[in-house]
């Protein structure tokens, strides 16, 4: 531990169903302890019964041991976790992890800390008992009067959730513990960290200036300038679909009609551009549009530009043929005799670079550049690969179009993503006006009957696919 480094302390609470979400968060601790908290001079230190406790008495029976050990009241971060088991019954509560996040609850109102941070996985399930059905309807029940002073979060299998953890404990602490402006970092990461982010600003600096340069007043400035919104479309339906009429894009979807109610409420006219997905970031960046419609987030994207709109979370599968067995688990990926197709650009191609060493691999990897991914999914049917990589809501299209031609295909991470991520517009960065205004617009657009509509037949077509994300 760093000298005089200050510790923030994570107590975990949940029901023993989700075991392997417990052990990532000291993992998850350890891997922020490195970033940002190194940074700052913090250490994370992570509580937890099954490693803290021992074997005694005590005259509040066994959670009152555990609240002597955990000390809820004097934690900095309390991680509660829950999936289809609520837990077994206490004195004072239907389960010990109840109790547990009364006891920070009580704290939060009263000092504002512990920071809450509850998580619900939405991985899909089926009760095989009553007992089974009575435990998952107390999850359930506890969620839906979850306090109106707090935001619970989705997440779908252990992977996503230890991406979500990771993301909101750096985020959290950033708030929190802002750098100076003058700070130096030390270490080998930091410094590397330091250079990268300064290579990224100067990238920035320099394309805001020539937008600004072509645009005054930024952005947003110049669309009402302009009158005119331009959207880069990505071939996603039921959120985005075009056609082109000669040099005409026509759009529809969900995102599209979202736009359209803010086009009559602004008296704004919206153009759309026709992208492929590896070139999205670059038509940001580059002012050729001044959103695209729509992406999922992923590191390669966070990293060049912003976000506005998130309204579902998305994971990643892969579409294989229904009678194989070479795949069957995330690690069946790394095997050199599993042939993987991905479209460059899209979330497949970039989970494929970080996770899969595609650029050393290239002789079992297929990359496809188009604007729609349907291409690479062919090359499943026709055998010239095991797996295609892709968003699992375009697998699951994909399989229901090809199973009503005869064909029958699986997506054989359905069940456990590969990854979840967000769901939303790109914009470039540092706009924050532009941010903004969507946002609010977006929001109102939600509430329009038209959109609820939409949404709702969304919902039932893709209800094991799609999680929702409430507009806040």
């Amino acid at each position: 531990m760093p000298r005089d480094a200050k510790i923030l302390r994570i107590v975990v609470a949940s029901a023993s169903d989700v075991q392997a979400e417990r052990d990532l968060v000291p993992v998850v601790a350890d891997e922020v302890n490195g970033g940002a908290a190194g940074e700052r001079n913090l250490v994370l230190q992570v509580s937890r019964w099954e490693k803290d406790a021992f074997p005694s008495f005590h005259a509040g029976g066994p959670q009152g041991l555990i609240d002597s050990i955990l000390h809820i009241a004097e934690c900095d971060i309390f991680v509660g976790i829950f999936w289809k088991r609520f837990g077994t019954p206490v004195t004072d509560a239907r389960s010990g992890t109840e109790h547990e996040y009364r006891l920070a609850f009580k704290t939060w109102k009263q000092k504002d800390t512990p920071q809450i941070f509850f998580y619900f996985n939405q991985k899909l399930y089926n009760p095989k008992s009553k007992e089974e059905t009575d435990q998952w309807g107390r999850v359930l029940e506890f969620k839906m009067n979850f306090p109106k002073e707090g935001l619970w979060w989705p997440y779908q299998g252990k992977g996503d959730f230890k991406e979500l953890l990771r993301r909101h404990l750096e985020s959290f602490i950033r708030k929190q513990f802002p750098l100076p402006a003058n700070t130096a970092s030390s270490g080998g990461l930091a410094l590397l960290l330091k250079k990268q982010q300064k290579e990224q600003e100067a990238f920035f600096r320099a394309t805001r200036q020539r937008m600004d340069e072509l645009n005054p007043g930024g952005i947003l400035a110049r669309i009402r300038r302009n009158g005119v919104l331009r959207v880069g479309c990505l071939w996603y339906p039921p959120f985005v679909e075009f056609t082109q009429e000669g040099e005409t894009v026509l759009a529809k979807g969900l995102y599209p009609m979202m736009l359209e109610h803010i086009s009559r409420q602004s008296g704004i006219h919206v153009e759309y551009q026709i992208l492929r997905w590896d070139t999205a970031i670059e038509a940001v960046n580059e002012n050729q549009v001044d959103i695209v419609a729509c992406v999922l987030q992923s590191g390669k994207r966070r990293e060049n530009c912003d976000f506005v709109g998130t309204l579902y979370r998305v994971g990643v599968g892969g579409v294989v043929r229904a009678d194989q067995n070479k795949i069957r688990r995330h690690e069946d990926l790394a095997n050199p005799d599993v042939r993987i197709a991905v479209t460059k650009g899209e979330i497949g191609w970039e989970y494929a670079e970080r996770y899969l060493n595609l650029k050393r691999g290239l002789f079992r990897f297929t990359v496809v550049e188009d604007a729609q991914i349907t291409r690479m999914m062919n090359l499943v049917a026709s055998q010239d690969v095991d797996i295609a990589l892709a968003d699992s809501l375009s697998c699951a299209q994909y399989i229901e179009r090809a199973r009503a031609q005869g064909t029958d295909l699986a997506d054989t991470f359905a069940q456990d993503p590969l990854h979840v991520e967000d769901n939303s517009l790109m914009i470039a960065k540092e706009q924050d006006d532009l941010r903004g205004w969507l946002s609010e617009r977006l929001r109102l657009a939600r509430t329009t009957p038209e959109i609820v509509a939409i949404e709702a037949r969304i919902a039932s077509q893709y209800p094991d696919v799609l999680i929702k994300v409430p507009t806040v």
